[in-house]
């Protein structure tokens, strides 16, 4: 029971970080790419409130094994590489990756969340507003 529980954290967290970097491109600025990662966070955890839900339990359980926190990390390598690139050509504030999350990727899915349930309704207008703010938050 325990293995499929992890099987299928793997493979939410998969589609997540192959969801996230939709759209994204060397070629767009880093603001650019900033929105769209953070639009596509918002979207993913919009169309999959379940997945999003049991990630949320998984994670603050004792059954995650460093070796899938590692899985994990691999999974993610490309946006990391993206955040790294950012505080190194100093166009966001150099910061712990928690703390990037936290401020950007998190408020995303906390978002989606509240829209799901029914506290906020997400406009376009409110969507970029958030963006904006989450942007706000870690640039230089």
């Amino acid at each position: 029971k325990e293995d499929l529980i992890e099987k299928l954290s793997l493979q939410i967290k998969f589609d997540l970080s192959q969801a996230l970097l939709v759209g994204y491109s060397e070629k767009l600025s880093i603001r650019e790419n900033f929105g769209r990662i953070w639009l596509n966070t918002l979207n993913f955890h919009l169309e999959r409130p379940k997945e999003t839900a049991f990630l949320e339990q998984y994670e603050n359980s004792p059954f995650v094994k460093p070796e899938t926190q590692q899985i994990y990390s691999q999974y993610f390598e490309q946006l990391l590489s993206f955040v790294q690139k950012a505080m190194d050509e100093k166009v966001i504030k150099t910061m712990p990756l928690a703390m990037f999350a936290a401020l950007t990727i998190e408020v995303a899915m906390s978002l989606a969340k509240k829209h799901s349930a029914g506290a906020i309704k997400l406009d376009d207008e409110l969507t970029g507003m958030a963006i904006e703010s989450c942007w706000n938050a870690i640039r230089i």
